[in-house]
């Protein structure tokens, strides 16, 4: 759990750029959406409860990330 989030958080600057450098700045400050994401499976998994609802619940919670897209989810969810 801590490496996948480690992994997408130090990654999270490299994700758009084709790049096979070594060098990275394993210091970061900021999750993302997948980051939530990964948090609410885990949450979905140990505590038995409906998958669609506890991903929307972080998904509400986190609501400044693009989640895949340009913009922040919509409210209807």
């Amino acid at each position: 759990m801590l490496g996948a989030i480690a992994g997408d958080m130090i990654g999270a600057p490299y994700e758009r750029i084709s790049t096979k450098s070594k060098d990275f700045n394993a210091v970061v400050s900021e999750f993302t959406d997948d980051t939530v994401l990964t948090v609410a499976v885990a949450d979905w998994i140990l505590n038995d409860t409906d998958c669609a609802a506890t991903i929307k619940a972080f998904a509400r919670k986190y609501y400044k990330l693009p989640y895949g897209g340009s913009r922040p989810p919509s409210s209807t969810f």
